[in-house]
């Protein structure tokens, strides 16, 4: 007695259910007991109502976001979730383990919040019992229990890497069946704290990994950074690792190394999604120093030690910034390049792009190609804060799209399969 489900790009994670609670007008045994509603509520009790809405684009319904409303049974409202504001929620495991690159500190996550509640959105973390033994959303422990996971030496998305762990477990997807609610698929992220994307586990071709438009994260550090045994070093680790996780957390939510394209390396694309920029930005993109970080990147590869930039991981992480684009910077034609418009974002008085490091202001236009990918194009930014997709699993493309890198592929299929196209990074962070 339902309308047939809709079927389109832009209209998808509804269903056909039997609400909750179950009483003895709805459970007549007959088709008026079944109703269409506009969410999937998996492995839990269907207690979203009929016509509920999403008013702020969140991926979250908003009679889950009310007191004394719940999804799936899962309390959001209690974890912090709220009409009239978006919530990212990301639960996050660690891979049992001594290194430092897997055993990451609060103040990388309070990082990360910090920098998307800047533009209004609530991230919350469940990081179990890592920083507080009871429920608390400010320590990011929203009940999960213990996050230590297993340990493998590699772990990737491409299950037939890993072929030389000891156990059966080869995809970040084996350690998320295993351990994550399967009432939270379709409203958290998922971050596996790991050691190596590498067969044998050594330092490989990706320090992290995730999905575009998905939702799962592999952070691999567990090689690539030692432990700190200076205050510089233990800056870095806090540093890497908020940036780590908030560039993934990107390609999550739609945005790739160009923003809205795959070119990577553009000065005016000052966006933490830029190779450029993982070091942290520039505090002012108008001055003098603004360019350093591409001089350090495609220039002349000065200064040597990423410890001299201006706001350097090196330093405190409370002049870390770690910020996605918002669009505002100028196109740079590789064909005519004035070094007086800087890097795109305004020119402070005597501040100037050096692009042709010869040390002076060159006065007439100049050819370069800065993102060195053998081409002399106009490179742009692109408003990333604007453009972020929060409910993966409402639209096609999201947790719910068959694996484009596996063939063939496979039918829709919501909670058996969650695989989406990755794109891996490789960050060459070097502790100083």
């Amino acid at each position: 007695n339902v309308a047939a489900l809709p079927y389109s790009q832009d209209d998808y994670g509804r269903s056909i259910v039997r609400p909750y609670p179950l009483t003895a007008s709805t459970n007549t045994y007959s088709s008026a007991d079944w109703v269409f509603v506009d969410w999937v509520t998996p492995a839990g009790r269907n207690d979203v109502p009929a016509g509920t809405l999403d008013a702020d684009n969140d991926g979250i319904p908003d009679s889950a976001e009310v007191a004394g409303g719940t999804f799936a049974g899962i309390d959001l409202y209690a974890m912090g979730a709220r009409t009239g504001k978006r919530d990212i929620f990301i639960e996050l495991d660690r891979m049992v383990s001594t290194s430092a690159g897997i055993n990451l500190k609060i103040d990388s996550l309070q990082m990360i919040v910090s920098a998307f509640a800047k533009k209004g959105i609530n991230v919350v973390f469940d990081a179990g019992n890592s920083f507080s033994d009871t429920f608390s959303i400010a320590n990011f422990n929203l009940g999960q229990g213990s996050n230590i996971v297993p340990y493998e030496k590699c772990v990737n998305f491409d299950a037939t890497v890993c072929i030389q762990n000891v156990s059966d477990k080869r995809s970040i997807y084996d350690w998320k069946e295993e351990n994550m609610d399967l009432r939270r698929r379709s409203i958290f992220h998922y971050v596996l704290m790991s050691n190596s994307e590498a067969v044998d586990g050594s330092v490989g071709d990706a320090s992290g990994t995730g999905e575009i438009n998905g939702n799962d994260i592999i952070i691999a550090l567990g090689n690539y950074i030692p432990a700190p045994t200076t205050t510089a070093q233990s800056n870095q680790l806090i540093n890497f690792h908020a940036l780590s996780i908030m560039h993934e957390l990107g390609h999550n939510l739609g945005l790739r190394h160009g923003g809205n394209e795959n070119l990577n390396y553009k000065p005016n694309h000052y966006s933490i999604m830029n190779y450029i920029y993982v070091n942290g930005l520039d505090p002012d993109p108008s001055s003098m120093t603004a360019y350093q970080r591409w001089r350090k990147a495609k220039g002349d590869g000065t200064p040597t030690s990423s410890c001299s930039l201006v706001a350097s991981p090196c330093g405190d992480k409370s002049q870390f910034i770690i910020d996605y684009s918002n669009g505002t910077s100028a196109p740079l034609d590789e064909n005519a390049l004035m070094e007086s418009a800087n890097i795109g974002r305004g020119s402070n008085a005597n501040a100037y792009a050096d692009w042709d490091q010869n040390g002076i202001l060159t006065t007439t236009a100049i050819s370069k190609d800065l993102n060195g990918d053998g081409y002399k194009t106009i490179l742009t930014d692109y408003d990333e804060w604007s453009n972020i997709v929060l409910p993966f699993s409402r639209k096609y493309y999201g947790n719910s799209l068959p694996n484009p890198l596996k063939t063939p592929s496979v039918p829709l299929e919501p909670i058996g399969n969650d695989k989406q196209e990755v794109i891996s990074d490789k960050f060459n962070f070097k502790v100083q």
